[in-house]
Order: structure tokens, then C-alpha cells, then sequence
């Protein structure tokens, strides 16, 4: 649809448009939003879905046709916050930088429950020979947790495998990836049209993080500061932790030392709400009759789900008052939920429609509820 200069002046809450966000945004006027946070595929094959399948540099040039939209429509000064993959956030960045967007920073969202997605090597050496099973099993004397680092319970014990075939011997423990902790998002500025900052804000209201709004704040008995900056909190950081990272940190340490955003991974009920309703029906597999104890709630169908909470930090920071957000990868909803939270204007943009009928639900429930 179109969206003019003067439709978001007199814009007053939310809009979300089920379309190709390069398409779409081809049809709005130049320089009329205030920020932009995004949560775009990351270009790795995600489970085979259509939409996150691209070839290195396809991905990068598909990056920069959405990147020269999306600095078209924001103000100059404009902020961008865009999540991206740790294997392909290069590409990201450097879609952005050709498409002219000046590169400020990278935040680490740092987290403790990921799982590492790896496969075990003497197996697959064993399988290449004919055994198809891991090996047997003995126990470790190890005390410590693999992948926290923390004690294991009273009594609980490790295992490893043994090798099943002598090919594979000396390999065991060896792995072909990391335990994945930590999102990058690119925070990215769109250049300026005035001379210099003061007047580029004062033209559009733009270029500036609101440093003040987005603050941590401190346990006055364990910051020995001064009486000034307790109140003012810490200066945010570009790093940000959930909260067993933060734990981790303090473990380690010995004293409580982190002093950033904590911001967990969303929970189930976070996901899922506002789409109670919806009920999933199966049929029994052996009769094949519907049952109403077979009846399942509705989960949400997007597979890297935002924590709201981590959102509002972002929209925060770079929207200023009643600045309009523009989400052109919306998912299932969260930054539009955030944005409502923070009374921020808001226009999402989706193109698959699973996501977008799912993020209007979780949208409508989170506003209701506000």
C-alpha cells in the first residue's frame, strides 16, 4: 500500500501488511520513519525452509536490496537494529554497508542455554565403516556439567562413548561445532543530511541513542559509585546477558562483577499467548476419529522467536518519543508487541502468512492486555 509523509504524520498505532518487504517498501515515500528493528532470515538453511535458502553471496546481494529500501524510507540519522547469525553476520553487514549505511556498532545478546548442534566424529567414522551405533557407554570422573561448567548434582555421573571400530580410535571427543551463546545485532546509522549532529537533530529528530531511557540500574550496595551515577544507572553496553550467563559471569569471578541488560530467552507461555484459541484437532492414529482430549493449543509456528522484553531495550534505544518503528521482517510479532509497550508507532511487514496471522493474534492479545 501507500505510505506518504503525510499518512505516517497523522499515523496513531499500529499497521501490519502480509507482502514481500522489498516490494512493499518500494511504494512508501523517502525519509519518513524514525528506526528500524528487524529480525531477518539469516541465510543457513533453517530446517529447509524456502525463505531462509541462499547461496553465500546470493544471501549478501539479497541483503542489499532490502537494505537500500530500508535506508530510502528512514529519516537521515535513522537507526537500524538488525539480528543476525554468528556464520553469516558478515554478509549481513556488508549488505548493509553497500547499501550505504554507516556500521556504529555490534551488540552480543549472550546466553547460557543454547545447545551445541554438533555431530560426534568417531561416530561418523564408525558409520563410514558400518556401524551405525555410537559405541558403549563408560562413565567419566568428571565433576563438572559440559557444557555450564557448573558441579553436577550429588551422585550424578558422565559418560562418553568408545570407539566401535579401529578407524575411529584417537577421534572420540572430537566435534565439528560450538555451542551457539550468542546473537549478533548490527546497529547501523543511516548518514546524515545536515552539517552536524545538533542540526540533523533538530531537522528530523534523528542520529542520537537514548542512552538515559535504556540505563541499568544498580544495587547501591554492591556499587561503591557515586550518589550521582547510582541514580543515572550504568551506561548501556553493547553487550547484553539472560540470566545464566550473568550467573556464569558472577560464578567464575567469585563476586557479582556483570553489570549489563539481562534479558532472558522467551518462554513458552511468552510465545504462545494470544493464541489460545486456536486449537490443533488429531485423529486418533489407530481409529482415526477426532477426540476432544486430542485437542492441542495452538503453538507458535516461528522458529526464532525474540524475547519482548530484549525488544523494548532495542526500540528504545534508537526510537525517539512517539517515533514510528519499522519492522519489514516482523515473525511472529514481538518487536510490534514491544513497540505497543513502549507507545511507539509501529508498521510490521511479513510475508509469510503463518507468521503474520500469528503475529496480528499475538499483537491484538499483548495490546488487550497493556
Amino acid at each position: 500500500m501507500k505510505i506518504s509523509k503525510k499518512y505516517i504524520d497523522s499515523f496513531k498505532g499500529g499497521l501490519l501488511i502480509n507482502a514481500d518487504c522489498i516490494e512493499e517498501m518500494k511504494y512508501m515515500d523517502a525519509n519518513i520513519f524514525d528506526s528500524c528493528v528487524i529480525d531477518p532470515p539469516y541465510g543457513i538453511d533453517f530446517l529447509g525452509k524456502k525463505w531462509d535458502c541462499f547461496e553465500a553471496k546470493e544471501f549478501q546481494e539479497w541483503c542489499t536490496k532490502w537494505a537500500i529500501e530500508v535506508l530510502r524510507v528512514l529519516k537521515p540519522g535513522g537507526h537500524i537494529l538488525s539480528f543476525g547469525f554468528t556464520r553469516t553476520y558478515h554478509r549481513m553487514v556488508c549488505g548493509l554497508e553497500n547499501a550505504g549505511w554507516e556500521i556504529r556498532d555490534t551488540l552480543a545478546w549472550i546466553n547460557g542455554k543454547g545447545y551445541p548442534k554438533s555431530k560426534n566424529l568417531a561416530n561418523e567414522i564408525d558409520k563410514l565403516y558400518g556401524c551405525s551405533n555410537r559405541g558403549h557407554a563408560v562413565a567419566t570422573a568428571s565433576k563438572l556439567h559440559p557444557t555450564t561448567g557448573l558441579p553436577l548434582p550429588s551422585g550424578e555421573k558422565l559418560t562418553k562413548y568408545q570407539s566401535r571400530t579401529k578407524y575411529s580410535e584417537g577421534w572420540e571427543g572430537w566435534g565439528t561445532g560450538l555451542k551457539p551463546a550468542m546473537d549478533l545485532i548490527c546497529l547501523a546509522r543511516k548518514p546524515l543530511s545536515e552539517n552536524s549532529l545538533s542540526e540533523n537533530t533538530l531537522k528530523w529528530g534523528t542520529c542520537g541513542l537514548n542512552i538515559d531511557a535504556c540505563r541499568i540500574p544498580l544495587d547501591s550496595e554492591k556499587d561503591a559509585i557515586t550518589e550521582q551515577y547510582e541514580k543515572q544507572g550504568r551506561w548501556p553496553a553493547n553487550v547484553i546477558l539472560d540470566d545464566d550467563a550473568g550467573m556464569l559471569m558472577n560464578l567464575q569471578a567469585g563476586a557479582p562483577v556483570s553489570r549489563f541488560f539481562y534479558c532472558a530467552k522467551p518462554s513458552d507461555s511468552e510465545k504462545n499467548a494470544g493464541l489460545e484459541h486456536l486449537n490443533k484437532v488429531r485423529r486418533d492414529k489407530g481409529t482415526g476419529v477426532m477426540s476432544k482430549k486430542m485437542v492441542q493449543p495452538q503453538q507458535n509456528p516461528h522458529p526464532t522467536v525474540k524475547p519482548v522484553a530484549l525488544l523494548r531495550f532495542l526500540c528504545k534505544l534508537i526510537t525517539p518519543p512517539n517515533g514510528v518503528i519499522l519492522d519489514c521482517f516482523m515473525g511472529s510479532g514481538s518487536c510490534g508487541i514491544a513497540a505497543r509497550k513502549e507507545g511507539f508507532r509501529y508498521i510490521g511487514i511479513e510475508l509469510e502468512k503463518p507468521f503474520f496471522e500469528t503475529a496480528k493474534l499475538r499483537i491484538e492479545h499483548w495490546a488487550k492486555a497493556a
